[in-house]
């Protein structure tokens, strides 16, 4: 009778030695604690102090710097004559916003300013009073509106 031959008959199993569950556990606590890292606080590291002491000395002598520079413009702008700045003015009318102009200064703060010069331009005529509405008469208004095409009618071109 012929036995069937099988190669697996002929091997041996060998047992595999496996660590148990507390092996791991250790191995992670010392893996952990191999890797931690000093810690220094930043008022120990003399990096910290050079770039701390670099940073005031930079603002000292940037603020020193900014108040030469505005004492320089100061300077300059006494230098200028105040017909120089109404000439500017006058030239340079449309460039100003009015808006703003008008919200930084208060009404009794102001001055009138005569920029047309009465003896350069005789031509322009200067009121000395007033204007009152109560100087108006109600055919000259109407005649007004008619003259410059107002629509009484609609109110939108009534609005200034």
């Amino acid at each position: 009778m012929e036995t069937n031959k099988n190669i697996f008959d002929h091997l041996k199993t060998n047992e595999i030695e496996t660590p148990d569950a507390g092996y791991f556990d250790q191995l992670a606590k010392e893996v952990i604690a191999s890797q931690k890292t000093k810690v220094i606080p930043l008022y120990k590291k003399p990096l910290a102090w050079i770039v701390s002491a670099a940073a005031v000395f930079a603002a000292v002598f940037l603020l020193n710097l900014g108040d030469a520079e505005e004492q320089d413009v100061l300077l300059a702008l006494n230098e200028i004559s105040t017909e120089e700045v109404y000439l500017y003015i006058e030239d340079h009318i449309e460039d100003f916003d009015t808006d703003l102009i008008s919200e930084m200064i208060d009404e009794e703060n102001i001055d009138p300013i005569v920029f047309i010069d009465q003896e350069l331009n005789p031509e322009v005529e200067t009121f000395d009073e007033t204007l009152s509405f109560e100087d108006i008469e109600t055919e000259d208004i109407l005649e007004y509106l008619q003259n410059e095409a107002v629509d009484l009618d609609d109110d939108d071109e009534l609005y200034i």
